[in-house]
């Protein structure tokens, strides 16, 4: 796979995975999260927040997904992409929640489960997003 379009698919990537974010846990979600979240949860709000540890967070995970399917898999669909994604950031979601709320607690059970949803969604949507750029030209 080309370097430049791993490149080009990463940081497309990182942009959606930003945008998608925002909408999702910054508006969707907010009072959600902000009404159901644990004890532990209060005080940890940073207002405002660190926007370069956000877009570099962002951009890591665009990047994974990029790597993930530009380089271990071989002429990956949008909509193997989406399926991928899904399972990846499901699986992703799973892990980080639940080591989350086995020590802290930050989460609640309805928390957990949104979160655990919303990446999944999130990630779906980042990975058809990835693979459509990297299948960009490919006949």
């Amino acid at each position: 796979m080309n370097s430049n379009k791993i490149l080009i698919a990463g940081i497309a990537g990182g942009v959606v995975f930003f945008l998608l974010g925002w909408l999702v846990y910054g508006i969707l979600l907010m009072d959600f999260m902000m009404t159901n979240a644990g004890p532990g949860a209060a005080g940890m709000h940073k207002d405002p927040m660190e926007m370069w540890a956000m877009v570099v967070a962002n951009l890591a995970w665009g990047f994974f997904f990029a790597i993930l399917f530009g380089r271990w898999s071989t002429g990956i669909t949008p909509a193997q992409g989406a399926a991928r994604g899904a399972i990846v950031g499901l699986l992703v979601a799973i892990y980080l929640d639940m080591a989350m709320y086995s020590t802290t607690t930050i989460f609640t059970p309805n928390t957990l489960l949104a979160d655990i949803a919303a990446m999944t969604v999130i990630a779906a949507v980042g990975g058809w997003i990835v693979a459509f750029i990297l299948g960009m030209g490919r006949k």
